[in-house]
């Protein structure tokens, strides 16, 4: 009997132990990945900030600033069009800069006004400059905004956006 009470305890102390191993190694395993998403979210919000800092600082191909003529664009009558007018043409270089060194699928520009404007300016497909509210999202979203006041006074928030 003592020797069957003393099989049965090793194989609970071999069971408890190679518990702790496993629960061990799936946490270790663990680690690394959540490392990982960590240095990827750090790493996207950076680039947004500086890219954000870059188009404050950016000049169009006429030489205004970005965020002046985009204020201005933004109080245009049509200002969906008037911004994808300008993103397309006066800035192109601009925004083939951001958009090309972005390290997401798709990079978007997200508009919303105080008086309840909202639409997103991205290249389709083609590569094109497009306006729109029909911008379909990524499953994983990194945003950085500002906030911009258009030239009739009323106030929006500029966000760049990595969609992955």
């Amino acid at each position: 009997m003592k020797a069957q009470a003393a099989i049965m305890d090793a194989l609970f102390f071999m069971f408890i132990c190679a518990s702790a191993a496993a629960l061990l190694y799936f946490t270790a395993g663990l680690y690394g990945s959540n490392s990982n998403q960590q240095m990827t979210a750090l790493y996207n919000y950076d680039y947004l900030k500086t890219a954000m800092l870059s188009l404050h600082y950016a000049k169009d191909d006429n030489g205004e600033w970005f965020f002046n003529e985009l204020g201005k664009k933004l109080g245009s009558s049509d200002p969906v069009t008037s911004v994808e007018d300008y993103l397309s043409g006066g800035a192109s270089n601009v925004w083939s800069n951001i958009t090309a060194s972005a390290p997401a699928k798709k990079t978007a520009l997200h508009f919303v006004s105080e008086t309840g404007t909202d639409f997103y300016c991205y290249n389709d497909v083609l590569g094109s400059v497009q306006c729109d509210n029909s911008f379909t999202k990524g499953s994983v979203v990194y945003a950085y905004s500002v906030k911009l006041e258009d030239s009739n006074g009323d106030d929006w928030t500029v966000g760049l956006e990595l969609h992955y």
